[in-house]
């Protein structure tokens, strides 16, 4: 049996809990677009999707919580009956539940995956190489690849009696491909797959020229997706687990199904986070800090600082010009002197200046 026993209260939570925090996260993120004036791409739009199937699965979990299916123990067998042989309402729907999640969650962590490759390839796109241009392209096609394969999988696993899957394990065995095979590589390579994704931006940071604290920042921030990483090896873990116990007498099938079913939930709305929160980065850096200042009366102490700095600093010029009012004083402009030319501003002992460039009156 898996180690870890789910039940309906942590079902409950998660139901609840992510479909308004994805929301938000979501909404956020194209807010946070039109806010940078930015044009919104494919990886903005491919969160889309996700976050629909998303609440299509806690709606899901939540009807099977109250069908007292998902998250319950198992009635006891009626007799005569096996674990491989007993028909019962709560099995039928936990089971249906369940096929219902794979369903939804598959094409949702492809859009989310997906949608994290394009993202790298827009704010690395200056300083792509062709190397890594073909790794991005090579990511996605295998994404595409993996969400359209294990997609048809699903949908077509009983291909001849579709409702064989939520019935019997008698007639799972008989009429459906080999479950057992398919989970366990179906958990393995989302793992993998997982793991790619995320470690794809890391080569493209290092070489950047920044202090490495700045570097080690940026790499956490891209690495937010282990979180959806962790869920992702509980639930292999669970298939893995479960797939040895399935048709062993004494298993409670509720209970077996309902760690998938809660681990694949957890998965995909950590995944649709962490997929959002590298473009909040900005919004948060205009929009929190300088409301944090402004509770704190920090905002106040600080322009008066800032104030006396600059009357301070107008007065040191001043002072110079007034000494130096016979020969010119020479300034250079930050963007001209970044590229190493320099504009001279010259001063006269009046209260007229003139700034002279290339011999025109600017």
């Amino acid at each position: 049996m898996a180690t870890i026993h789910i039940y309906a209260p942590l079902c409950i939570a998660a139901g609840a809990i992510f479909p308004p925090v994805c929301a938000t996260l979501v909404a956020l993120r194209f807010h946070s677009r039109k806010m940078q004036k930015a044009p919104l791409g494919w990886d903005d739009w491919l969160t889309i999707p996700p976050l629909l199937l998303l609440v299509g699965m806690c709606i899901a979990v939540l009807y099977g919580i109250g069908e007292h299916a998902v998250g319950y123990r198992s009635p006891p067998l009626p007799p005569g009956k096996t674990i491989i042989t007993v028909e019962s309402y709560a099995q039928t729907t936990v089971r249906s539940v369940y096929w219902s999640i794979e369903v939804m969650q598959v094409p949702a962590l492809g859009c989310l995956k997906a949608s994290l490759i394009l993202f790298y390839r827009r704010i690395f796109h200056d300083g792509l190489g062709r190397p890594m241009q073909v790794v991005l392209d090579a990511a996605l096609a295998l994404t595409v690849a993996w969400t359209v394969a294990f997609q048809f999988v699903f949908i077509l696993i009983c291909h001849r009696k579709v409702d064989a899957y939520w019935t019997t394990l008698l007639q799972e065995k008989q009429y459906c491909l080999d479950t057992v095979m398919i989970h366990d590589v179906y958990g393995v390579t989302d793992v993998v797959l997982d793991l790619i994704v995320i470690l794809l931006p890391l080569p493209m940071v290092f070489p950047l020229r920044m202090p490495w604290h700045k570097k080690v920042a940026v790499c956490s921030l891209f690495v937010l997706g282990a979180l959806s990483i962790v869920a992702s090896a509980f639930r292999m873990v669970t298939y893995l687990e479960s797939t040895k116990v399935e048709f062993e007498p004494g298993t409670d099938t509720l209970i077996l199904i309902t760690g998938g079913i809660y681990w694949s939930l957890v998965e995909c709305g950590l995944a649709l986070i962490c997929c959002c929160l590298p473009t909040l980065q900005g919004t948060f850096r205009k929009h929190a800090l300088p409301a944090v200042l402004r509770a704190t009366r920090l905002d106040s102490i600080l322009s008066s600082k800032t104030a006396r700095g600059a009357s301070y600093s107008s007065s040191r010029i001043g002072r110079r010009m007034r000494t130096n009012s016979r020969e010119p004083v020479e300034f250079q402009r930050l963007g001209e002197a970044e590229r190493g030319a320099s504009l001279p501003w010259s001063v006269d002992r009046k209260t007229e200046i003139s700034v002279t460039w290339s011999n025109r009156t600017l």
